[in-house]
């Protein structure tokens, strides 16, 4: 299993470096499953929730390495995992901050210009989001967002595209999690980023 997550890590950095390459219409993203698949949701879940897979044994069959390829192996999930968890900070000012209870979503200056708007041309809300994202992704992209703010899932992670001022649209990582909950666990705030497939 740790082989196939290191392969996962390493799929996700190429991505996640590929991110500016030429855009497209991105009318096919939902078909094209080489772009990002469940293994890779997974593994981006693991590294926003902070999972170190190199300490948990099931991923890692203990018995059929002696201690020094272990420790090898170990290691080298941790710098993959890093590289991952850099590449995400290379592009977490595409920050959204949204308020559960009023509705009210900050769209950081930088989410805002990756799209081609400027903050005062985004109304704050989360309807705005739901206008962004591409009607034919909407549905799944909430299948994604409700179970996990109804706390069945650490983070949320979903796939679509976002509609940019000039029309076109961009391919999409949406990921992020609740940061806060009342007493009765319901969402009261929540915070991720927008990670450009392209």
């Amino acid at each position: 299993m740790s082989d196939q997550y290191i392969k996962s890590l390493e799929h996700l950095i190429e991505l996640l470096e590929k991110k500016n390459t030429a855009i497209d219409d991105g009318t096919n993203f939902l078909n094209r499953s080489s772009h990002i698949d469940k293994p890779l949701l997974e593994t981006l879940n693991k590294i926003i929730a902070g999972k170190n897979n190199s300490h948990e044994k099931e991923n890692l069959n203990i018995h059929n390495h002696s201690q020094e390829p272990f420790i090898k192996r170990s290691f080298l999930i941790k710098q993959k995992q890093d590289l991952v968890k850099n590449k995400i900070i290379d592009v977490s000012s595409n920050k959204w901050t949204w308020n559960i209870v009023t509705g009210q979503v900050v769209f950081s200056t930088n989410w805002c210009k990756s799209l081609g708007y400027k903050v005062s041309e985004v109304n704050p809300h989360v309807d705005s989001w739901k206008n962004l994202v591409h009607p034919d992704d909407l549905s799944q992209t909430l299948a994604q967002l409700n179970p996990h703010l109804e706390g069945k899932t650490s983070v949320y992670t979903a796939r679509n595209r976002l509609k940019m001022k000039n029309g076109k649209w961009r391919n999409n990582i949406d990921a992020g999690r609740v940061i806060e909950r009342d007493e009765k666990n319901n969402p009261i705030s929540m915070e991720g980023v927008d990670i450009s497939l392209e």
